[in-house]
């Protein structure tokens, strides 16, 4: 597993992935020297504010999707995406800054069938644990959990156990309604609902998510440019 991680990290270059800057082989241990983050978990921020509006979440999302559009161009899923493994710190503008870390379950794609299960219980796509074969749509499953807690404060998956979250995670058992869910607005009901289609065939891509009216509606012009730059180049 460590040395996946390593031959992933030692081909990305992002502002927003951490960065793998030397490698330290002693007796017993094998030491990775990479970015310091002066920050915390984006978990920790969730869970601190319970619900964030949908410019908060807009400007956590743009970076997320921004993120798995450069992973797709390098060939590689990440296949653990969840609040846990990603940090931020805060700008002038108090806007967050995220940083994606823990390649431990990454893979290359090689454009072969991968049914290899693995992730986390609760974020994890359904076709991952049905053991069907799966692309880059399964990190943009998981990124639609995590819009869906930020937006509506609760969990996508919600069990007495861990057999039960599991469960409903299998069958992509999502509850799409309630007083939270109806002040959303439609474009974050129709983008969600599209983000977390079990189906990965016809779930979004990841163009289509970077080009959503949702993303365009809550991120003002001027933090628009990386966008543009993806959708059209």
């Amino acid at each position: 597993m460590i040395t996946n991680e390593i031959k992933i990290l030692r081909k990305l270059n992002h502002p927003e992935i951490v960065k793998l800057h030397e490698v330290f082989e002693l007796a017993g241990q094998v030491c990775l020297v990479m970015d310091y983050v002066e920050g915390d978990k984006l978990f920790t921020y969730i869970t601190r504010h319970k619900v964030l509006s949908e410019r908060s979440t807009a400007y956590i999302m743009k970076q997320i999707f921004l993120i798995l559009n450069y992973l797709e161009e390098q060939d590689i899923i990440h296949r653990d995406i969840k609040p846990e493994n990603v940090l931020y710190t805060k700008d002038e503008k108090g806007h967050l800054n995220l940083k994606l870390i823990d390649f431990g379950l990454g893979t290359f794609h090689k454009k072969r069938d991968i049914v290899k299960k693995c992730g986390t219980a609760g974020y994890v796509a359904p076709e991952i644990l049905n053991s069907e074969a799966y692309d880059f749509k399964a990190d943009l499953y998981s990124a639609g959990v995590i819009m869906y807690i930020c937006l509506l404060g609760r969990p996508a998956f919600y069990g007495r156990d861990y057999e039960e979250v599991l469960a409903r995670n299998k069958r992509g058992s999502i509850r799409f309604k309630g007083q939270t869910w109806s002040k959303l607005s439609v474009e974050a009901q129709d983008f969600l609902e599209k983000l977390l289609e079990p189906s990965p065939s016809s779930r979004i891509s990841i163009s289509d998510a970077l080009n959503h009216s949702w993303l365009y509606k809550n991120i003002p012009v001027e933090d628009r440019k990386d966008l543009s730059e993806c959708i059209f180049k």
